[in-house]
């Protein structure tokens, strides 16, 4: 009885599916190199059922209260939801290019998971904060500060090195790191479903990187 109980167990959570969609924002041309202070990125995770239900969705999206300031140091930040964000980007004029969905394993969705709690606690509690040239602060064990790249990157303590990159080429950056770490797959037109099934209501212009 308990072995048959367990097995049902793990069939309903094998049959759930899970994804995540990256996103860049920048101004101009998606291949003219960007003006900094109108770059952002974020990341949407997504996990179905086997019906194509969606379970839940969650959004890195990690900035400053005072907007993208070079040199003014740690700022408290928000962690602003998938609308929000694209509300954002849509009221600054700026372009929006997505990448994904893509299939992700559950070891990679529950890392991005655990760092999306870790955010939501750290605005809370002022435990991390947000700031942009990122290099001395990120690493700190007491109250590092982090820009919208590393808040994505963070999962499982691992802050990737991006240099310069920013906007579209930061992303690109992002996704060949968890392509990496965690065997993501590439972009599949069958899943387009999912941003289908996750995208606010609104009039949103947004590029295909893929």
């Amino acid at each position: 009885m308990i072995a048959t109980l367990l097995f049902l167990s793990l069939s309903v959570t094998s049959a759930h599916s899970y994804y995540m969609i990256l996103f860049a924002s920048q101004n101009g041309d998606a291949h003219l190199f960007p003006e900094p202070k109108t770059c952002h990125n974020w990341a949407t995770w997504v996990e179905v059922d086997e019906n194509h239900n969606v379970v839940e969705h969650f959004n890195i999206s990690w900035v400053g209260h005072i907007g993208v300031k070079f040199f003014s140091g740690p700022q408290c930040p928000r962690n602003l939801t998938l609308q929000q964000t694209l509300d954002r980007a849509k009221s600054r004029g700026v372009c929006m290019t997505m990448w994904g969905p893509y299939c992700v394993t559950e070891c990679c969705y529950q890392a991005a998971k655990r760092q999306y709690e870790y955010l939501e606690a750290a605005i809370v509690n002022g435990t991390a904060f947000y700031t942009v040239l990122d290099r001395f602060t990120r690493g700190k064990d007491n109250c590092p500060a982090f820009n919208c790249i590393h808040a994505i990157t963070g999962c499982n303590g691992e802050m990737i090195n991006t240099h310069n990159r920013i906007g579209n080429a930061a992303a690109e950056a992002i996704m060949r790191h968890f392509r990496h770490k965690y065997n993501i797959g590439y972009y599949n037109p069958a899943n387009e479903w999912v941003w289908d099934a996750v995208r606010p209501e609104g009039d949103y212009y947004i590029q295909r990187a893929d």
